[in-house]
């Protein structure tokens, strides 16, 4: 029977480890070695002083206690595999994240009393404006070479946090009345005259360089026609288009008619007569690589 030997090594009693050697731990002559498993022969054997006979046990000879008893054999415990050599499907090795987004610094414990506090905007107006009135005092009483009264900063004092807590409402309300008022964003869907629902969103906001550079004088790609004299008059149409500022006059095929007042392009036409004839009309081509062409001034849907 194999048992755990605590002390980690392993302990044979039979004479083929050793037994009666030099350097046994009992008095029976058991030595310290490796464990092995000797021949499972029966009898008894001529080393040891308690040789066994018919009913010897199998580890013959020298047995621990007296010959003729079945040894304990002690052997070392085996310890399990690791989890991951066992089975590679098991394990997996963690995967590095391919970026780390850092943690936000800490916030100023001085700076969050606007955002803390319901007053906070009113306290500190006050506290500025306490300190303001207090320095305006001082600077006048020296210019005017009058005596400094405690009463007097007091009152300046107050004075100053009177009006510096009252700052921000008349801030803000001066900014409401005569700041820039925001303007609403357009309608994303238009829908002309004749019925034709056109999809503002649809359209890309910048324009092909080279599909426009063949309505830009001066350019590589142009061939006559219809022009700009620069391509930033192009885009500001498209711009117009989409902030709402362009007047969206139908549709002409698969392209949208607009007017735009503050660009002005150039309508050729020579068949017609019409050369270099200055426009504010123009059709937007494409959606996804637009370009804008000017177009004859008199266009109706």
């Amino acid at each position: 029977m194999d048992r755990p030997d605590p002390s980690g090594l392993a302990f044979c009693t039979s004479t083929a480890c050793g037994g009666g050697t030099t350097g046994s731990m009992n008095e029976t002559g058991g030595s310290l070695h490796e464990t092995h498993r000797p021949s499972r022969g029966g009898g008894s054997s001529g080393s040891g002083r308690g040789g066994g006979g018919r009913g010897a046990s199998r580890y013959h000879g020298g047995g621990y206690n007296g010959g003729g008893h079945r040894a304990t054999r002690y052997t070392t415990p085996r310890r399990a595999p690791a989890r991951h050599t066992v089975s590679k499907a098991r394990y997996r090795t963690p995967a590095r994240p391919r970026s780390v987004t850092p943690l936000p610094p800490p916030p100023n414990p001085y700076l969050l009393c606007l955002g803390c506090v319901p007053f906070g905007a009113i306290a500190q107006g006050a506290a500025l404006g306490a300190v303001g009135g207090v320095v305006g005092y001082l600077i006048l009483q020296l210019i005017l070479g009058e005596p400094i009264t405690g009463n007097g900063i007091l009152a300046s004092a107050g004075i100053g946090m009177i009006f510096g807590a009252t700052a921000p409402f008349i801030g803000g309300w001066l900014g409401r009345i005569f700041g820039p008022k925001a303007q609403p964003a357009p309608p994303r869907f238009i829908t002309t005259s004749k019925g034709v629902t056109i999809d503002r969103a649809a359209v890309r906001k910048t324009i092909s360089v080279q599909k426009q550079g063949r309505h830009v004088r001066g350019a590589s790609q142009y061939g006559g026609g219809s022009y700009f004299k620069s391509a930033e008059d192009a885009q500001d149409v498209l711009d117009a288009f989409h902030n709402g500022d362009a007047q969206v006059l139908g549709v002409k095929g698969n392209d949208i008619v607009v007017r735009v007042n503050s660009v002005t392009g150039f309508n050729q036409n020579p068949r017609l007569g019409y050369i270099d004839q200055p426009t504010h009309v123009f059709f937007i081509k494409g959606t996804k690589s637009p370009s804008v062409v000017p177009y004859n001034p008199r266009w109706k849907p």
